[in-house]
This record gives C-alpha cells, structure tokens and sequence, in this order.
C-alpha cells in the first residue's frame, strides 16, 4: 500500500481516497486499514468505525478457484482491531465486532443494540488534521533540504558517490528519528485513562496524531535493532515506567500505545507481531484509553494482542495469537495464556527462573515446517515449526497449528489452538 493513504488514516481524505478506487463509503465513517484487496466490493455505511489492522479480504481461493466476494458494513457499526473479515459478508446496522474476531457470513443487530452517539467529524476537527498533515509535510520538506545540503557538501569535497549517500541517508535517519521523538514528547504529550469520543479532541490530539507521526516517521523509526536495549531508555524518556532487563522485538509496535500509560516491570520480552492496542473501542462507540502493566518475567508471543486495562501478573507467557483484554485473569502467574480470548492452559511453567532458563526462552529455534499440495492458508493464520499440513487443507482466519501438530488431508481447521471443523 502507498505511503500517501498511510497518512490519511482516519480522515475524510481517505474515505474519499477509497471512493476513488470504486469503494462505497457512506458519511462520518472511519477507517484505519489498508489491509483492503479488492476495494471496488467493498460498501460502509455512515457513521462506521474500522479499527487497525483490520483484514477486508473479498478474494477467496478453494479448489484451484479464485472468487471475488462482496464485503458490506452497515450503518452505526463497530470493527475493533486486527478482525478479519473475508469471503461473503453481510454485517447489518449497529453491530460490535470484538477485536481478533473472524468474521464471515451474515451478522445480525442483536437485541440489544447500544445506539452510538453522533461520529461526524466538525469543520474545525477536519482542519486540525488537515493541518496536521500539512505540517508534517513541510517539517519533512526542510528535512530534505538539510540532507540535500550535506550531499551537496560532500559532492564539493569530491567525496566518492557511495560515501556521500551513506552520509545524508545518516543525517536523514538520525534528523527524523529525534524530530519524531520530539514530537511525541512535546507536541502529544502524556494521555489521560478515559474515555474519548472519537471526534472529540482529546481523541485527536493524544491518540490519532500519535499513529500519525508514528506512521510518518516510521523509516527512521526503522532504524533501531531489535532487542535494543536503546529502546527502554527512549521509552522512560517519554513516560513509560520501565524496568530492567526488557526486549522489544519492534519498538514502533510499543511506541503506538501511549508512553505514560506503559508499565513494565523486568525480564520482559515481546516478539514479532506483539502488539500493544492503543485503545478499545467500546459498544457505545467510545474510544477506552487506559494503563497497560506487564509483570516480570512475561513474554508476549508473536503476533499477540494486549487491550487497554490489562494487567499480567509475574511468569506469564502469553502465546502467539492470543487475545489479552481486561476480563482476562491470572492471579498466581507462572501460567501459559493462549485462545481468543486468552485461557489458562493446563500446564504451568517451572518455578526455577534462573539465568539459563529465563535465556533460553530468548533463543530463536528453527524447525522444518511441511505444506502439501493444494492448502489454503488464510489470513492471520501461523504455523508453528514441526507441523506438517498433509494436503488440501484450509487453514481459516485467526488459527494456531501448534508445534509438531500432524494436520491430515482434506480437513478444514480453525481457532486458536487449531481444532477441526466441519
């Protein structure tokens, strides 16, 4: 996807953007993904909210067959983050989808309905994000100016070509990363635990101007390794009460969820795709914004979803795929979590927690993995190493093959871990 429609997430500009490419989109909608693959077939009613990450998948493929499916969203509804929707959809007004659902067929109003408050963006909230952009647009235009002078500085002291662009790409990627730091400090600032409507100002300015510059800058924020032990010391600065001993597989995933709400405590580590959501939209269309605190010795497997008002106690593993929300509950610690939502598994982690235990959770390990003919692997869906699918299988939205899991042929498979279905 384009940077341009990147930057006009959540705005009218991006619903008109989707108009363009043959989309119907009705008024006062709100959409965050890009995550859309045949626009054309998709159709949103007025006052709609699509949140992150959202799939929109109208392209299907089943024996040896690609079709093209209608996706359409009624008026008054709510998506909430990383949901998938695919194949034949048909979701009816004033519906609430929970976050990492899987969502297919025809859903109906429940009897009981929330009616959500008026969505609609004032003119002067559409000139605050048009200015917004506009700002970022010339912050980054004086950017390239100052990286063409240092070109042009090393192009006059006759310094090889390889040399020279080495050392703007340098000035660009430093001068970005701080400018981006900067302004999450001092023009965002610390949010409040609350609830936002999501065209109010407090919306706008702590929640919405964050994933935008974020997304802006996201290049430079590239920049920073993983495991970077940089990262807890930039995260303190902005606000985030962090203990030591924490990794962050990617630090742009824990910077979108605000800094000053951010508890964790040592030992720590998250991997690729774990994700700190921002905020949750709740049913009566109001965006909840609250502290997220993680207990020592917590790791986030990959790909994982931790809500807003979630607290993990000590020697949690949280595993791939899994959905942590408030209700989620773990007194003693010392468990595995895993489902959407997350579950206790029925077996525990070992009580020692010495140095070679707590390392070797840390050590990426490899294993084959074996796909036979004709398998269908859907959205979101992760394999675990030593699984072996054996053919003509479909793996749905959302779904776990667990390690060494042996998937026989012709079978349909589903959740998180995988069961089968019929």
């Amino acid at each position: 996807m384009a940077l341009l429609p990147l930057h006009l997430l959540g705005t009218p500009f991006y619903n008109s953007y989707l108009r363009l490419c043959g989309a119907k989109i009705g008024c006062h909608t709100h959409i965050y993904t890009t995550l859309i693959d045949a626009p054309w077939l998709l159709q949103v009613e007025e006052s709609s909210f699509i949140g992150e990450e959202v799939v929109l998948s109208s392209l299907s493929y089943q024996d040896q067959t690609y079709q093209l499916h209608r996706i359409r969203i009624g008026s008054h509804c709510s998506i909430n983050t990383h949901s998938v929707l695919y194949e034949d959809v048909i979701i009816e007004d004033h519906v609430y989808v929970k976050p990492m659902s899987a969502i297919t067929g025809v859903i109906t109003t429940s009897k009981d309905k929330t009616f959500i408050k008026d969505r609609s963006l004032s003119l002067i909230h559409t000139m605050y994000q048009s200015t917004c952009l506009l700002c970022l647009l010339f912050i980054h235009g004086i950017i390239l100016l100052l990286v063409y002078g240092v070109y042009s500085c090393c192009s006059t002291l006759l310094l090889p070509l390889p040399i020279s662009l080495a050392l703007a790409w340098l000035i660009w990627t430093l001068t970005s990363f701080c400018i981006a730091l900067a302004l999450l400090k001092f023009v965002v600032g610390r949010a409040t635990s609350g609830y936002y409507s999501i065209n109010s100002y407090g919306y706008l300015h702590k929640l919405w101007l964050r994933q935008l510059i974020i997304t802006s800058f996201h290049q430079a924020l590239d920049f920073l390794p993983s495991y970077d032990v940089i990262s807890s010391y930039i995260l303190r600065w902005l606000g985030a009460h962090i203990e030591g001993n924490v990794k962050f597989a990617e630090f742009q995933q824990i910077l979108r969820f605000p800094s000053n709400l951010l508890n964790i405590e040592g030992n720590v580590t998250t991997f690729g795709g774990a994700n700190l959501a921002s905020f949750k939209m709740t049913k009566q269309g109001l965006c909840f914004l609250d502290e997220i605190h993680l207990g020592s010795n917590a790791n986030l497997g990959n790909w994982c979803t931790i809500m807003p008002a979630t607290r993990l106690p000590p020697k949690v593993i949280v595993g791939s795929l899994t959905l942590i929300t408030q209700k989620t509950f773990s007194a003693e610690g010392n468990c595995v979590l895993l489902g959407i939502p997350a579950r206790d598994m029925p077996f525990v982690m070992p009580d020692d927690t010495s140095i070679a235990h707590t390392f070797e959770q840390r050590i990426l390990k490899l294993a084959p993995i074996t796909i036979d003919d004709s398998t269908v692997l859907m959205s979101n869906t992760l394999i675990l190493p030593g699984a072996t699918l054996q053919g003509q299988n479909r793996i749905l939205p959302w779904t776990l093959v667990m390690k060494n899991d042996q998937l026989p042929p012709n079978t349909n498979w589903s959740g998180v871990p995988a069961k089968q279905v019929i």
